[in-house]
């Protein structure tokens, strides 16, 4: 969710950004245990265009951050980073909503 609106803070989730996206979610589901076949990534790589969370989303998935261990706050503020950087350039909005994102789980 998180890394989604960091992807969309220039209104725009490239293709490289979406693989950004896919990787995390990827190494989340594996150290969870589960693993996504090619079809069930291919089907979330497709969907991550056209996600839109809602603030309701947002908040959910916030307080589901809060959960997480330091360990995966820290990959997914680097995840964020990524996704940021995945297109050759770093927008003010962009490197604003990581700040604010790191802070918020600092918060947490």
């Amino acid at each position: 969710m998180a890394l989604v609106l960091v992807a969309r803070s220039d209104d725009e989730v490239v293709a490289t950004e979406r693989q950004a996206i896919l990787r995390h979610c990827v190494d989340r589901a594996q150290k969870a245990g589960l693993k996504l076949s090619s079809a069930e990534r291919a089907s979330l790589y497709d969907c991550l265009r056209y996600f839109r969370p809602n603030l309701m989303q947002f908040i959910s998935a916030m307080e589901q951050l809060k959960q997480d261990t330091k360990d995966e706050a820290a990959a997914l503020i680097a995840a964020a980073r990524e996704v940021v950087e995945a297109d050759g350039i770093v927008r003010l909005q962009e490197a604003l909503y990581i700040t604010m994102l790191q802070r918020d789980l600092h918060a947490l």
